[in-house]
C-alpha cells in the first residue's frame, strides 16, 4: 500500500491517543473486524464525515475559535467507515481487508489511509 506522507505524519503526531484507542478496544474486547480507529481533519471534505460519524453535534467552529486542531479522533463501525473509504478510494477497501491487527483510517488532504498497530 502506498502512503501519503502527510497521512503518515499526522498519524505520527497522534500516535498516543491512537495507541489509548486501541488500549481502550482491547480492553472493552472490540473486535478489529467490527471497529477501526479514525483520525480525520473536520476541514476536509472527506474528513467532516468520519468526524461527524465519530462525534456527531460536536461544535467544531467554536473549538476552532478557541484554537483548536480540526482533528477528530475516535473508534468507529468498521462497517460504516467501509462505505465512507470507498467513497474516497475503493482501492483502500482492499487495503482495509489486509489489516488483521488493530485498522487506523487516516483521513485528511482529500486523501485518506489505511495502516495497522
Amino acid at each position: 500500500m502506498k502512503t501519503n506522507r502527510v497521512l503518515n505524519r499526522i498519524l505520527d503526531m497522534n500516535l498516543h491517543h491512537v495507541l489509548y484507542f486501541k488500549m481502550l478496544m482491547e480492553e472493552q474486547e472490540l473486535s478489529p473486524s467490527k471497529v477501526v480507529i479514525v483520525v480525520a481533519n473536520y476541514d476536509d471534505k472527506y474528513g467532516r464525515r468520519f468526524a461527524k460519524m465519530i462525534l456527531p453535534g460536536f461544535n467544531w467552529q467554536a473549538f476552532k475559535e478557541q484554537g483548536g486542531e480540526p482533528l477528530a479522533l475516535g473508534l468507529a463501525c468498521r462497517k460504516k467507515a467501509s462505505r465512507e473509504i470507498k467513497r474516497i478510494n475503493p482501492q483502500l477497501l482492499f487495503d482495509l481487508a489486509g489489516v488483521k491487527e488493530t485498522p487506523v483510517v487516516v483521513v485528511a488532504e482529500k486523501a485518506a489511509d489505511i495502516f495497522s498497530l
